[in-house]
């Protein structure tokens, strides 16, 4: 069988395209059991003489819509020059949906965060579409390059590590340039941390917040909280476990009496749940080195209207301005509080963010640094 008569998607002689579930989807003991040699000659006899009878009735090889000859229209879902936004899994490799598994094999490439981590999908999957890297460091370059190969008539599909792109992933520049460019851009809907988490907190869900991931130095840390602690609706971030202790402890210095939820490694083997207010969760934290591992997703609980029993706890000028001097200097510092603490005069936080820093330089690194 000559190769110009083959559709470039079909796969080698001997090779059918799904032989068998793929890997996401195969058992451990499945796995165990796959001979060594990958061409598994009794499944390859019965392909071969299948694949050899297609062309004595004169047919090539071809999937139905190349053989039809459907200009724009490629495989299943897709349609050239568009762009597509997927949601691929967070954990469990069976979350990936049908659509998108359609459109990862019949696009032209797939933009991916990391391609080394999405490799690893694709191979689950048998998936053969080419990747390519774009990240957040790629720049204009890459964009361009991309908004030429989508006004070539190429389809893309753009992906990040986990869950749905552009929710504190790169990809929005590209999206944002094929938008005014005038390219449909096409979501594939499906996985996401921050819908996962909300849903199973048994907060409501009908408003919230979405910060991303928390500033890692104390101060940024606490004035953001301060600053969104009113906020009626539930308050997610992302955090990362080698912070998360602090992060509690600063919760506490906001509001003590607002509940939270910690879900960790969501759809995975160990997905957990942790509730309870920020001093009952750093005692769980205490009790439970696992609660500190793994991707995790922090809910601060919504408002209750005119419950007065939630208002945010006032900040302690002294423990707010020796956050502070640990991380920016004694005039910032001051800047920052006067914006928190209201009513305060900027003169006196400073002289007494001078005070501090003394202090803070003569006890040295701080212990839980």
């Amino acid at each position: 069988m000559a190769a110009a008569n083959r559709c470039p998607r079909w796969p080698r002689p001997g090779r059918p395209s799904n032989p068998l579930p793929p890997r996401a989807l195969q058992s451990a003991a499945v796995r165990s059991r796959a001979p060594p040699d990958p061409i598994r000659p009794l499944w390859a006899w019965a392909f071969r003489a299948t694949a050899t009878a297609l062309p004595a009735a004169g047919r090539s090889i071809q999937c139905r819509a190349c053989d039809a000859g459907r200009g724009t229209q490629l495989h299943g879902d897709t349609e050239a020059g568009k762009l597509y936004v997927v949601a691929t899994p967070i954990g469990n490799l069976r979350d990936l949906s049908a659509r998108a598994l359609d459109v990862l094999r019949s696009v032209s490439a797939i933009l991916a965060e990391d391609t080394r981590h999405s490799a690893k999908l694709l191979r689950s999957w048998d998936i053969a579409t080419p990747l390519v890297s774009h990240h957040q460091h790629s720049g204009a370059r890459a964009v361009d390059r991309a908004l030429r190969q989508l006004n070539a008539g190429k389809s893309l599909a753009l992906i990040s590590d986990a869950g749905t792109p552009l929710l504190h992933d790169p990809g929005a520049p590209l999206v944002r340039a094929a938008v005014q460019a005038g390219i449909r851009v096409v979501p594939i809907p499906g996985p996401s941390a921050l819908l996962a988490a909300l849903v199973g907190s048994g907060f409501p869900a009908d408003t919230f917040h979405f910060a991303g991931f928390l500033p890692s130095r104390q101060g940024q840390r606490l004035h953001l909280l301060q600053q969104l602690s009113p906020l009626s609706c539930a308050l997610v971030f992302y955090e990362a476990p080698h912070r998360l202790a602090k992060t509690l402890a600063d919760l506490q210095a906001v509001d003590p009496d607002r509940p939270a939820v910690i879900a960790r490694e969501l759809t995975k083997l160990h997905e957990t749940f942790y509730r309870g207010r920020p001093d009952e969760l750093l005692t769980q934290l205490r009790e439970d080195p696992n609660m500190a591992r793994g991707e995790m997703v922090l809910i601060w609980a919504p408002r209750e209207p005119g419950d007065l029993s939630h208002a945010p706890a006032r900040i302690e000028t002294d423990e707010l301005l020796r956050a502070l001097v640990r991380e920016v200097s004694p005039s910032a510092a001051a800047r920052i509080a006067a914006k928190i603490i209201r009513g305060s005069a900027r003169g006196e936080l400073y002289e007494r963010a001078l005070k501090l820093g003394a202090q803070v330089k003569s006890e040295g690194p701080n212990p839980a640094d």
